[in-house]
């Protein structure tokens, strides 16, 4: 599949399931949990930057716009894009809604239509798991950023707790259970694999693209633990998974190896050089 087959795939599944990535921030469960966790620690990022009001500030893959209203809200000088325009629509109603001036436009994050040096700050939260070539819509983030301005940026760790302890979703037996899956498949005993689905990457390779896009990496940390699965089954319940989730973010939070690399979404703050 080509990348931009890939997003036209990837725009339809979110244009299908606005509403989930819409309510997500509003539920009780432990994937509510994480999400406005992950949210929240990205803002309290970008406040220990301490932007001066009005900073030019890009989200990239905005989704409903809960993030952009949000630093909106705190003064900054917003413009927000996604390639779904069921998402757009939604963020833009919501920033309606809320009171919150920012400008919206549809853009492929892997070609950004902004001049060089156009922002100080720039924000891609759940969005490297779903673009075709990461690296490449990393890239254009560094470009867009002006000398001294900042990257925030979320990906889903592959090296994630509950992957790596399932035996049915380990990276160890990734290439086994793909030949298997193929097989099953072409014999008609396995559905059809998902059209599309968020891809997950290892610390060091996006460290590798942020400084490969001329960005100098001013922290990381990991968020989010669970839910525990044997087999693709969950192992707690849902009040336990929320309770050893919160454990276990303590304990990543006082970089208590190997918990503190082992969380679900890897959080990283760049800057790009003077």
């Amino acid at each position: 599949m080509s990348a931009p087959e890939d997003r036209r795939s990837v725009d339809r599944y979110f244009d299908e399931d606005v509403g989930y990535w819409s309510d997500i921030y509003e539920d009780h469960g432990l994937d509510a949990q994480i999400y406005r966790r992950r949210r929240n620690r990205v803002v309290r990022r970008i406040e220990e930057l301490n932007l001066p009001a009005q900073t030019a500030t890009l989200e990239v893959g905005c989704g409903a716009g809960s993030l952009a209203i949000s630093l909106a809200k705190r003064g900054l000088d917003v413009t927000a894009t996604d390639s779904s325009g069921q998402m757009l629509l939604q963020a833009t109603e919501a920033a309606a809604d809320h009171g919150a001036a920012i400008t919206f436009l549809r853009a492929d994050t892997q070609l950004l239509p902004f001049e060089d040096s156009s922002f100080d700050l720039v924000v891609a939260i759940g969005v490297i798991p779903w673009v075709a070539l990461p690296e490449i819509a990393i890239r254009e983030m560094g470009r867009v950023l002006r000398p001294s301005g900042h990257v925030v940026l979320t990906s889903d760790n592959l090296g994630r707790m509950n992957v790596v302890l399932d035996p049915r979703k380990t990276p160890a037996f990734g290439a086994f259970r793909k030949a298997i899956g193929r097989r099953l498949r072409a014999a008609g005993l396995a559905r059809p694999a998902p059209e599309v689905s968020a891809a997950m990457f290892r610390r060091h390779r996006v460290i590798a693209w942020l400084l490969d896009a001329g960005l100098e990496i001013s922290s990381s940390e990991t968020i989010g633990f669970g839910p525990l699965t044997l087999f693709d089954r969950h192992v707690l319940s849902g009040t336990a998974s929320i309770r050893l989730d919160e454990a276990l973010q303590r304990l990543a939070d006082r970089g208590t190896k190997p918990i503190a690399g082992a969380g679900a979404h890897q959080l990283v703050v760049a800057r790009k050089g003077d």
